[in-house]
């Protein structure tokens, strides 16, 4: 924990203390609180319409951080929760945040998580032509890669001055997963995204905003 700067050793009182590691999450986290009221309305709407769980995330260093969520309507095994967090680079929401880095952070950062979780590097030119689709305007996709039996879909919330604020993530199991569930839960996302994205100052819709 003191190597990540998670935690400080004092040696004159000889106690611990958070480090600024731990303090730039909790800080993070605080500006996102008014962000996690904001976006409830939408993700509330994405789980009605989808059936399934629905998340507001933000980026926290080079991992994800999740300040809303809905559960879905039907059984789920497991999904990330409010306060969990996860790399950018095996999380739908992750990849939204990643499209809007340059280039050369991107591949420093899938090369280097995809390396820490030991997946290789034959994943990362994969992995980084599904980042630079979603720079296009695309969909970001996971299958399976951050919780086994698990894909999600995510789009980017744009606000003022087309400023990447956070992602509209949906979550559900592979085992459901077919054309018509990947179709419903597009046309919500970009419902939901593009109307949240106004509520935050964005200056047109979201495909505009993305140059497509």
């Amino acid at each position: 924990m003191t190597e990540g700067n998670f935690l400080a050793f004092d040696p004159i009182s000889r106690t611990y203390r958070l480090g600024s590691a731990m303090v730039l999450i909790a800080q993070k986290y605080l500006a996102g609180m008014d962000l996690a009221t904001i976006s409830r309305e939408a993700v509330d709407a994405v789980t009605r319409e989808t059936g399934e769980a629905t998340a507001m995330v933000i980026s926290a260093g080079e991992d994800i951080l999740i300040i809303a969520k809905a559960m879905g309507s039907h059984p789920i095994r497991r999904t990330m929760q409010v306060g969990e967090r996860a790399p950018m680079t095996l999380s739908a929401a992750g990849r939204v945040f990643l499209a809007y880095m340059p280039e050369s952070a991107r591949f420093e950062i899938v090369t280097r998580q995809l390396a820490e979780c030991g997946k290789g590097p034959e994943n990362a030119s994969r992995i980084l032509e599904m980042i630079a689709d979603v720079a296009r305007g695309g969909m970001a996709y996971t299958f399976e890669e951050l919780i086994p039996g698990i894909v999600a879909m995510a789009l980017p919330v744009i606000g003022r001055e087309g400023r990447l604020v956070g992602s509209l993530s949906v979550s559900a199991p592979a085992s459901r997963y077919d054309d018509a569930l990947v179709e419903r839960i597009e046309t919500s996302l970009r419902h939901h995204a593009d109307r949240l994205g106004r509520t935050l100052g964005a200056d047109g819709p979201l495909s505009r905003t993305l140059g497509s």
